[in-house]
């Protein structure tokens, strides 16, 4: 094993080696919503409000009854900006059109729009509301969905071309 190669193991990050998009690589993701949330807009300034089922399993269905955890929960989208760039979360615009949308739409600049659509797509995949398709995770070599343990259908709906990351900084050392 060469001296790069196992530096290369030791410090992912900084070599650029961690399988994530780089740079402006970012830009060229196109964010898709996960299939197992409803959403649909509401009111007279049409925000979006998000259903999100919860996690169907025996042990989470027991918890669920014995503390009277309800089956869905609501995600009210609170103004026009993030329920603009929900709806953009379709598989078919990339990141980098969304933001340059949001230029023109909002009369923001482009560095404000880049971090403002970044910081809020950051969110919402952290929430695992969004990811990006197959394809995509597939290029960029992604790490794979975990599946749901009780269920037959997986977690990340994969069949319908979804795909989000886990969090690679919620593994625990021992």
């Amino acid at each position: 094993m060469s001296l790069l190669s196992s530096a290369q193991k030791l410090l992912p990050g900084v070599l650029g080696q961690t399988g994530r998009p780089q740079g402006r690589e970012v830009l060229t993701l196109r964010p898709i919503r996960h299939p197992a949330v409803f959403w649909e807009r509401v009111g007279d300034e049409q925000l979006v409000v998000l259903t999100v089922r919860r996690r169907s399993d025996p042990l989470m269905n027991f918890v669920a009854k014995l503390f009277g955890i309800p089956q869905t929960r609501k995600i009210e989208l609170t103004d026009e900006i993030s329920s603009y760039v929900w709806t953009c979360c379709d598989g078919a615009h990339t990141v980098s059109q969304i933001a340059d949308d949001l230029v023109r739409r909002y009369k923001l600049t482009k560095r404000q729009s880049e971090v403002s659509v970044l910081t809020y797509l950051k969110t919402l995949q952290a929430k695992k509301l969004i990811g990006v398709p197959a394809e995509q995770a597939r290029a960029f070599k992604l790490p794979a969905q975990p599946q749901a343990a009780a269920t037959k259908t997986p977690i990340s709906g994969k069949e319908n071309g979804y795909h989000a990351p886990r969090n690679r900084r919620a593994k625990h050392s021992r």
